[in-house]
């Protein structure tokens, strides 16, 4: 009787009605999973995960919400570094939204490019039995293919409206631009270089990477909300907190794909590049050691550059054991193992290729590089269609948001050319949300293209 008003939340008119004891069940997994790992030795964080999972899982089961809880709850793992955190919570959210459908009478999924998504798996599964060291690809393999894949599932499924997808990308935003003003906070009363709050200390690429993959969305709201003052404050203090962030972690991959990401979304609206010039020359102005002195190093003035140099050697390296391990790769993280036996005079220490592309080769084997390429390739491909469909004088908000995604996408996809950002799960997890956002938003712009 208490649960009627909410139960209607989960069916629409028509739909089947399965008995509540399936739903309990599915329930009851979703409240197990986290319980049996908050039970785990050596692991004091992880119940009090389980605890939050358990109220979760009595949340949902309330109120029905899968929606609510991917748009609200799902953005808070980003505010841990801690791996199970993510875990819980995006199988919690497709055990419930599996849990949604079972009521609804319906748990088939929309896969799109299912030839890409089939291509990931098939050869993550190769790599994963192919490694050399199978705790580390257990890793890997779940918490860049299966988790991230999970919550592109669900979100791509849910068919959030517009207004969700922009209420969740500004949480995620909020909790990047803590972390930014956070980060540069610490450098100012400590003076520490290159920390990014909740990464662990040598993580500030990862860090600047999931701050700079979400800079072109900050710009594009932050131009949207200019006639808004109390939203414009708002995003000036996030595109702000991501700047500092992004330009204090001194990855210049990073800070020259937002610069690039930035012109690409100059193309459609100027003010873009206006808000972007003062910005950096600023930056440039406070912090010169972010840039200059690294350029000077790499061109040979001051200290030697050996980040620059290390990661020269390591893709030169790479390209020599290609032929090698193009079909198959060398299984899930085993370059690290297999890099200093096929190189034993080398003195940098390869843990990865420093390139996104060699890594999916190593890790998959070329087929799966392929099913990556179509995929972020078809994706991005649709969306850029679909803006230039629209009018620019026609600029709804699906159209600015597609044009903020479709930029930062854009952006981690050239760094990751000279570093494995995608080996992260925060950014992992965030890409592939990213993607699922991108095509529901390409969808409905193509749909507005077509009526005018």
């Amino acid at each position: 009787m208490l649960l009627d008003p909410y139960r209607r939340l989960w069916t629409r008119e028509g739909e089947s009605q399965p008995t509540l004891a399936v739903t309990w069940a599915l329930l009851a997994v979703c409240t197990a999973f986290p319980v049996m790992i908050g039970l785990l030795p050596h692991n004091p964080i992880i119940p009090l995960v389980a605890l939050a999972a358990v109220g979760t899982v009595v949340g949902i089961a309330l109120f029905f919400n899968v929606t609510g809880f991917a748009v609200y709850i799902l953005p808070l793992m980003f505010f841990s570094g801690v791996s199970q955190v993510t875990l819980v919570l995006v199988i919690l959210l497709f055990v419930s939204y599996l849990a949604w459908r079972v009521h609804a009478g319906d748990v088939s999924f929309r896969l799109p490019y299912p030839l890409a998504i089939t291509l990931i798996v098939l050869t993550a599964i190769n790599g994963l039995f192919r490694a050399l060291d199978m705790t580390d690809a257990r890793y890997f393999f779940v918490y860049t293919v299966i988790v991230p894949l999970f919550a592109f599932l669900v979100y791509y499924n849910l068919q959030l409206s517009t207004r969700n997808i922009r209420i969740s990308m500004t949480i995620i935003c909020i909790i990047a631009a803590i972390v930014g003003w956070i980060s540069f906070g610490t450098y100012l009363y400590t003076g520490m270089p290159r920390t990014v709050a909740t990464w662990a200390v040598g993580s500030q690429n990862k860090g600047a990477a999931f701050l700079g993959i979400l800079f072109p969305f900050a710009l594009v709201s932050l131009i949207d909300s200019r006639n808004d003052r109390r939203n414009f404050l708002l995003w000036l203090w996030i595109f702000l907190g991501l700047t500092a962030g992004i330009f204090h972690s001194q990855t210049r991959a990073v800070i020259f794909s937002v610069i690039i990401a930035a012109f690409y979304i100059s193309l459609r609206d100027r003010l873009a590049m206006r808000i972007m010039i003062p910005v950096i020359i600023a930056s440039l102005i406070a912090l010169p050691s972010l840039l200059i002195t690294r350029m000077a190093m790499l061109v040979g003035i001051g200290e030697v550059d050996w980040s620059s140099v290390g990661r020269v050697q390591i893709w030169l390296g790479s390209l020599e054991l290609l032929p090698k391990y193009f079909w198959f790769g060398m299984g899930i993280h085993s370059f690290s193992i297999i890099y200093p036996v096929e190189h034993p005079f080398t003195f940098i220490k390869a843990i990865h290729a420093h390139n996104i592309y060699l890594k999916m080769i190593f890790d998959y084997g070329v087929f799966g590089l392929v099913g990556f390429l179509l995929l972020v390739l078809g994706c991005l491909r649709r969306g850029h269609r679909a803006l230039t469909s629209v009018d620019k004088q026609n600029r709804d908000i699906e159209v600015r948001m597609l044009l903020g995604i479709n930029a930062g996408m854009i952006g981690i996809l050239l760094a990751g050319l000279v570093d494995s950002f995608l080996q992260d799960i925060r950014v992992a997890v965030l890409f592939w949300i990213m993607i699922s956002f991108q095509l529901l938003l390409s969808k409905r712009v193509l749909r507005l293209g077509k009526s005018e």
